[in-house]
């Protein structure tokens, strides 16, 4: 995407035909920041030409779900538009991530990943988990309870590196003082404390 007298200006896309099992396709192809990118468009409303087999267009109005030329060039500009609105929101996204730190629900979200798709955690352990790190007012998956959110309220918008003992001590007494057994408030500190170490990993945020 490039800029042209202060307004954005997408790539543009160049049109080529595609054989699957003997049927044409149109297919998009453009660069964005450097890399070349193929999306297809759609089935060509064309035809092998005699001896030469060249494509050509076929007689008749093109129906429903199929491109002549001009309808290829027309959509392969939306395709365009629509990669480059999403990858610039992509970029920002990034950029926003790189300036101000992963956050402590990112750790947290890609640590019960982790558990479930690497370790392999109980389901039990799995359920226990979420429901500790559940935003204010998630129902519990038994009973009437509802969440208290208290670590993602403490410490969930707030940039992992840039937590301090004293923020996790603060999240603890909130804890505690909800009325739960200490055995609850060791869980939240033991959950806290492993999130820390998984988030700390060179083969995960570092």
């Amino acid at each position: 995407m490039d800029k042209e007298r202060g307004r954005i200006v997408n790539p543009s896309a160049a049109i080529v035909i595609r054989e699957h099992g003997g049927r044409p396709f149109y297919e998009a192809k453009f660069r964005y920041r450097g890399r070349q990118v193929k999306r297809r468009v759609g089935p060509a409303w064309l035809d092998r030409e005699g001896a030469t087999r060249d494509w050509r267009r076929r007689r008749g109005r093109v129906p429903e779900g199929w491109f002549d030329e001009r309808a290829a060039h027309v959509a392969a500009s939306q395709i365009v538009a629509a990669y480059s609105k999403d990858a610039s929101e992509q970029e920002r996204v990034e950029r926003e991530r790189r300036t101000r730190g992963v956050t402590f629900r990112e750790v947290s979200h890609a640590y019960l990943d982790w558990l479930r798709d690497t370790k392999g955690a109980k389901p039990s352990t799995l359920s226990d988990y979420a429901y500790l790190l559940a935003e204010t007012g998630v129902k519990a998956k038994r009973g009437k309870g509802k969440s208290n959110g208290h670590i993602m309220k403490a410490l969930g918008d707030s940039a992992a590196t840039k937590i301090t003992t004293r923020d996790v001590e603060l999240m603890l007494a909130a804890v505690a003082k909800s009325g739960v057994s200490a055995r609850s408030v060791n869980k939240h500190r033991a959950l806290a404390s492993a999130i820390f170490n998984y988030g700390a990993r060179d083969s995960t945020f570092g």
